[in-house]
């Protein structure tokens, strides 16, 4: 009895043993290490700087093509002709500036160069903003687009002297100089 009583010790105390090892490799999966659990596992918090590391190139031109189509939108009824800047944009040699024929032209061409000049004044306070608080391998990219639109914006202030000097040739004041 006593033979009977000592294998039924060993035999739960190995099937004990084996119990403990069963769930130690369940918990720590095939190569030992441990799983995580749902109280040890981390999540991760994401802030401004992880979002501009993430962004791609073709992330800033949806954006930009986005911009751009809106503010097409409110100046464009119609179709129009490309601009100067669009073909300095593109980096198609200007075209000599046409004088408009009418005053009524001329307003117009003031009007939508005016809302051009805001619309890249506001684009150059958002990449300076996004240049600020950008990664550094981020900012050689936004420093591009800022010198670009930069560019952009002198040339339609060019263009917008341009319209001015001539719609002033074309009031009726400077024509009443007649002698009569």
């Amino acid at each position: 009895m006593m033979r009977k009583l000592a294998i039924l010790v060993a035999l739960s105390a190995v099937a004990s043993i084996a119990q403990a090892q069963e769930t130690r490799t369940a918990s720590t999966g095939k190569q030992g290490v441990p799983r995580p659990t749902l109280a040890s596992a981390k999540s991760k918090v994401w802030t401004n700087e992880s979002v501009y590391e993430l962004r791609k190139p073709w992330d800033d031109y949806a954006d930009q093509k986005a911009v751009s189509e809106e503010f097409n939108k409110k100046i464009v009824a119609g179709p129009k002709a490309p601009t100067a800047t669009d073909k300095v944009a593109e980096g198609v040699a200007a075209p000599v500036f046409e004088k408009p024929k009418t005053i009524a032209e001329t307003d117009q061409r003031i009007s939508e160069k005016e809302e051009e000049i805001r619309y890249h004044e506001t684009s150059i306070h958002t990449v300076q903003q996004q240049l600020e608080i950008a990664p550094p391998e981020g900012r050689e990219r936004l420093q591009g687009n800022l010198n670009r639109i930069k560019s952009l914006l002198e040339a339609a202030k060019r263009d917008l002297k341009a319209l001015q000097a001539a719609r002033q040739e074309l009031s009726p004041a400077a024509s009443s100089l007649n002698p009569y």
